[in-house]
């Protein structure tokens, strides 16, 4: 048995005309009273509907309305600084673009070439290590006791100019009361001996290490 649902449904597609439905639809239309006046209604306002005026549209509807629908498209696509000159926005990136490549550049010189930190620039050239023992050896034979009187005149360690390596280091002698350099305060058995070491000259800048006096034991016992 065909339901009223499904009849009304039928009665849409054939656009409320009884005629067209099937035979076994039909039936169910003439014994149901709700489906007969469902189908009334529908025919009437399909009757009420096809008496109107036809309404057409206007002769330049069709292009004002792609205008439109082009302006509104074009306006959804506009960037954000649109309303900024071009000449401004070029000048901003190239702005940008010279702040970004000197940025870049310093870094690498950075990183090329490291400025020298604080504890680097106050390193000074120390006294060799040779030529230090080499005066303190000297200075020790000449003030023990029992051992030659030491020369008038010290031996200066002097770097020629413009060369700062050791080996370019020669002797050269000045007098000793020029030779104001490092003062030693040898303590031993025999007593107390003042030693002078002479300063260490590299370049053209003479370098002298002055340090507090200090108190050791050697090996032999005796105080340094």
């Amino acid at each position: 048995m065909v339901s009223c649902s499904t009849i009304r449904r039928q009665l849409e597609a054939v656009e409320y005309d009884p005629e067209a439905l099937l035979p076994e639809s039909a039936a169910h239309l003439m014994a149901c009273a709700d489906c007969r006046a469902y189908a009334a209604q529908m025919q009437s306002l399909r009757a009420l509907l096809s008496g109107q005026p036809r309404v057409l549209p206007p002769a330049t509807f069709d292009a004002e309305l792609r205008l439109r629908l082009g302006r509104d498209a074009h306006r959804f696509r506009e960037p954000f600084l649109a309303w900024v000159p071009t000449p401004v926005l070029a000048a901003v990136a190239l702005a940008v673009v010279v702040t970004s490549a000197l940025a870049v550049r310093s870094s690498l010189q950075m990183v090329l070439h490291p400025a020298p930190t604080v504890a680097a620039a106050l390193v000074l050239p120390t006294l060799p290590e040779r030529t230090l023992v080499t005066a303190l050896s000297r200075q020790l034979d000449g003030s023990l006791p029992g051992s030659r009187p030491a020369p008038a005149r010290a031996a200066v360690a002097v770097a020629r100019p413009g060369r700062m390596t050791p080996a370019a280091v020669r002797q050269t002698s000045l007098p000793a009361r020029e030779a104001n350099g490092v003062v030693v305060l040898w303590r031993g058995r025999s007593g107390e001996r003042v030693l002078r070491l002479p300063p260490v000259v590299y370049g053209a800048q003479p370098i002298v290490d002055r340090r507090p006096s200090t108190e050791g034991e050697s090996s032999d016992d005796s105080i340094f």
